[in-house]
């Protein structure tokens, strides 16, 4: 079944149904299977069906055939038939073809079991390769930022983390434009007396190199002798990065602490 168009999968055992589309009829399947075999797949009607009755007592067939232009409105018109939230013999769960996910909340129990279903998968090269020339040249909408920087508020990363962190960007230098784009994020951000006090006494806190055990006075002490931007070394003696600067005859890596946290 290796074609484009709708298919429907049918209970045997009461006759209640799900209706669906892909190009690929025969992979979306074998994604419901296993999906549905690994108790995570999204439609919670359907997996307590198959959970209760077994994958025999399923069966799927292509309902109708057609090109991907057509897929979706094609699907839309059988879910506006067949009624969803409100046929007792369907199923389907989500109204729209076109945004299936649209209004949907996944229970905690759903969001772990999908969580589990998805640690430690590693995407192959050649997808990372996909997925990086897909969102290429992509722009986020100021609103879509917002609400990925309110999703981040608060999260904290493991010093594992924070160090992969650290490593992949050790080296990298900044393109001008990217410098201009920092710098235009940044107006009109306010920073309120307390926030300004606490990184004014942080910059004139002393600091101490572990690679080499010199004492600085301030950050911005220890940053003109390395040769680095004061910032990198904040960061080391917060955790967020593992180095900052490095020496220039051995190549050595330097490590930093706020001289007052250094045992």
């Amino acid at each position: 079944m290796n074609k484009s168009g709708i298919y429907k999968i049918t209970n045997t055992i009461n006759n209640k149904f799900y209706i669906g589309s892909s190009v690929n009829i025969r992979a979306r399947i074998t994604n419901h299977r296993s999906q549905l075999n690994r108790g995570v797949h999204d439609n919670n009607h359907l997996q307590r069906a198959w959970d209760k009755y077994g994958e025999k007592s399923f069966k799927v067939e292509l309902i109708k055939e057609c090109n991907d232009e057509e897929l979706l409105y094609e699907e839309q018109k059988y879910l506006d038939k067949i009624g969803v939230g409100e046929n007792p013999n369907c199923y389907n769960i989500a109204k729209s073809a076109f945004a299936p996910t649209l209004g949907r909340e996944l229970s905690n129990e759903t969001k772990r079991k999908i969580g589990n279903a998805n640690k430690g998968k590693m995407h192959t090269e050649e997808t990372k390769a996909i997925l990086s020339k897909k969102h290429t040249g992509k722009t986020l909408s100021k609103e879509h930022r917002h609400k990925m920087s309110i999703s981040r508020t608060g999260r904290v990363c493991t010093k594992e983390t924070r160090n992969k962190i650290s490593d992949a960007l050790t080296g990298i230098k900044r393109t001008d434009g990217t410098r201009q784009k920092l710098r235009e994020s940044h107006i009109g951000i306010e920073i309120s007396q307390e926030q300004r006090k606490k990184m004014a006494e942080g910059n004139y806190k002393k600091v101490v190199c572990i690679t080499t055990g010199e004492v600085f006075e301030s950050l911005k002490d220890a940053a003109k002798v390395v040769g680095v931007n004061y910032t990198n070394i904040t960061n080391c003696c917060r955790g967020r990065q593992k180095h900052a600067g490095r020496d220039k005859e051995t190549g050595e890596l330097f490590e930093w602490k706020y001289l007052d946290e250094y045992a």
